[in-house]
């Protein structure tokens, strides 16, 4: 074959296949371009429903938004007008009452001006007859007024003098059995209390079987204890209880930890009892000197002697009318440091004499007489100095009778330790029980949302929720928590029960 032919052929075969791949693409192109442009338009139909979507919901929040303010608006515009309402009532009511009042004083003053016009008419009376009298009797108003109180002073005086004269005659014959008579009856209703807080200990039981087991087979065991620690053992008829009688409070804080111990243990017999004794000893000898060292350090105080260590630790089981002993020795040594410092006087031996004074006091169980003589005593034994050992005697006198600076420093603190509020308040621990067991009755009953008890517990104030409890319950609570505390209570006097409810109204000016 012809070569250009096959060329030519060739060519044209090129060609052609280009037109038609060129073709195909314009073909493919084309569908392309409809199949885009059919998404599009499928983007923008959900994109304008969305957009109708978005258009009714912002409507109905707007409706609703608009509702509620409406709705709001309306209330604050009803509120407005009712108080608009109740401002004009009490104007209204006001008014009257102002109405009132003028009428009342237009009445008053009316009454005033006649009750002016009698009481003229009567100093006018009453000076004619004064005038007359002066006239008739030859004196002036002030002269016979001045004879009359000179006249009637003459006579009180008189009358006066003997009354006074015979009643002191009466109180000098009188005084002396009275004063008896209080004493006795002081004492006698003081005793009894004071002597059973001051000299006994309880002891609390598990189960009162286990009273059998101190008494022991024959009262063996309770004859142990009382033997080995010097006490008494009371055990009566009180449900888990046995009381520990000593006026050694020592002894008997010896014999309360032992009991204690020996119930704990469960071994309840003569050998356990001696064992346990003698351990409790020896740990409360130790406590003691610690004691006493302790307050020494806690002073400043130089070293003392051994033995004034031991008894000034005893006073830590010491009571005075309810005080701690320890306590009020260490309060009146740092009162008398501090006394003597502003007098300028020697701040160490006031310290150690004020710390010292009532060492008597942990000795009077072993020796007889008062614990000022017996403290000073002692002191002058173990050699301290002659001011420590006059404070301690001296304490207690009179003070025109002292010379010495130091124990007048003494004498000074230790009244104002002794007489401070609540250093003395022998029954406190049953009286704040007393007040808690008032207030734990009454908010046992339904209803109470508060209760106090006040005036050293002679008034218990009950507070009951308005809603709950109406006046004639109050009154029926107020009776059903007298009765309980009549079955339930031990007190002296009476005690005062007030139920009170009470309706508050509250309203807010804006």
């Amino acid at each position: 074959m012809n070569p250009t032919i096959v060329i030519g052929i060739s060519l044209l075969a090129f060609v052609v296949g280009f037109l038609l791949r060129h073709a195909f693409g314009l073909l493919r192109l084309r569908n392309e371009t409809s199949i885009l442009e059919e998404r599009k338009k499928t983007i923008l139909a959900e994109a304008e429903a969305q957009k109708k979507e978005l258009l009714l919901s912002a409507k109905d929040r707007i409706f609703k938004d608009r509702s509620e303010f409406e709705n709001d608006l309306r209330e604050k515009k009803q509120e407005q007008a009712q108080t608009e309402r109740k401002i004009a009532d009490r104007e209204r009511v006001l008014d009257q009452k102002l109405a009132a009042v003028t009428t009342q004083e237009e009445r008053l003053a009316s009454k005033e001006k006649q009750v002016e016009s009698v009481i003229a008419k009567q100093e006018e009376r009453l000076q004619e007859l004064v005038t007359e009298l002066e006239r008739v009797s030859g004196y002036t108003s002030e002269q016979a007024t001045e004879t009359l109180f000179k006249r009637l002073e003459d006579k009180v005086r008189e009358k006066s003098l003997v009354r006074t004269a015979r009643i002191e005659e009466e109180a000098k014959q009188n005084a002396q059995a009275k004063a008896r008579y209080i004493f006795a009856t002081t004492m006698q209703r003081m005793a009894s209390e004071y002597t059973g807080e001051a000299t006994t200990s309880v002891v609390h039981l598990p189960n009162d079987e286990m009273k059998g087991r101190i008494i022991g087979r024959e009262g063996r065991n309770i004859r142990a204890i009382e033997i080995l620690t010097g006490v008494d053992i009371i055990i009566d008829d009180t449900p888990e209880t046995v009381i520990v009688s000593c006026f050694d409070p020592v002894r008997r804080e010896i014999a309360k930890i032992s009991i204690e111990r020996l119930v704990t243990d469960g071994r309840i017999q003569p050998g356990r009892i001696e064992e346990i004794v003698l351990k409790v000893k020896s740990e409360i000898d130790e406590i003691v000197l610690d004691a006493g060292e302790k307050a020494r350090m806690e002073l400043k105080i130089p070293i003392l002697h051994p033995d004034i260590v031991k008894y000034q630790g005893r006073l830590k089981y010491r009571t005075s009318y309810g005080q701690n002993v320890l306590d009020h020795v260490k309060e009146v040594a740092q009162l008398s440091g501090m006394i003597a410092g502003e007098l300028g006087e020697d701040v160490a031996m006031a310290v150690r004499a004020g710390f010292l004074h009532d060492v008597g006091k942990a000795i009077t169980v072993d020796g007889l007489g008062s614990h000022p003589e017996i403290g000073a005593d002692f002191l002058k034994r173990v050699g301290e100095h002659d001011k420590v050992v006059h404070a301690a005697r001296s304490h207690h006198e009179n003070a025109m009778n002292m010379s010495d600076v130091i124990t007048l420093i003494v004498m000074t603190a230790d009244a104002i330790s002794a007489s401070r509020p609540g250093a003395r308040d022998k029954a406190i621990d049953s009286y704040i029980k007393r007040l808690a067991d008032l207030e734990g009755i009454a908010m046992t009953y339904d209803g109470v949302s508060k209760a106090f008890a006040i005036q050293a517990g002679r008034e218990l104030r009950v507070f009951v929720n308005n809603d709950l409890v109406n006046d004639d319950q109050a009154k029926l609570l107020a009776k059903d928590i007298v009765e309980e505390i009549e079955e339930s209570m031990v007190y002296p006097g009476q005690i005062r029960v007030a139920v009170i409810r009470e309706t508050r109204a509250i309203e807010y000016a804006q």
